[in-house]
């Protein structure tokens, strides 16, 4: 098999946001998918298996570029308070610079339909806990509080927030 072209690549990462942004999980398809893209099914096929091949790899990728920066923002951060000022306006930047990515990650990779990939389910809830752990050791938060509250109070409510202030 031929080694794959990255700018196809790339195009069929971004006909997937698009496809998804359009049409919905339920309502992309392959062939919807390729023709975005500018590439036969063939050769979308020769590199993901399916749709949910495809999805599962624009989840971990963009979730995985997501942690990874909000990792070293915990990790550089004094407090968690200075933590949430940097993710809010991260959040917002995200929103403004990147929409379909924003969306994708925080709407439609969320809806019932679309399971998030068990390895970056792990490591939400590794990533809850690091939260909770230094929010609790600098008296920030009370040792009671679920990793669910701390999503909720992290992503959900930000996000929120962010799309009432875009529509």
């Amino acid at each position: 098999m031929r080694p794959a072209d990255p700018r196809k690549l790339t195009a069929i990462m971004e006909a997937v946001l698009h496809t998804i942004a359009e049409y919905g999980y339920q309502g992309s398809s392959v062939s919807r998918i390729a023709q975005q893209a500018g590439v036969s099914d063939g050769y979308l096929y020769r590199h993901f298996p399916g749709k949910h091949a495809l999805f599962d790899h624009l989840y971990v990728y963009h979730h995985g570029k997501l942690y990874d920066y909000l990792e070293n923002r915990l990790e550089e951060s004094d407090s968690l308070t200075d933590f949430l000022l940097l993710l809010l306006g991260y959040l917002v930047q995200l929103s403004q610079a990147q929409p379909a990515v924003f969306d994708y990650l925080f709407i439609h990779g969320h809806r019932p339909g679309a399971p998030a990939p068990t390895e970056m389910l792990e490591r939400h809830r590794a990533f809850t806990r690091k939260i909770r752990d230094k929010g609790v050791a600098s008296g920030e938060l009370h040792e009671r509080l679920d990793g669910e509250r701390i999503s909720l109070m992290l992503f959900a409510l930000p996000v929120r927030l962010i799309r009432m202030r875009g529509q």
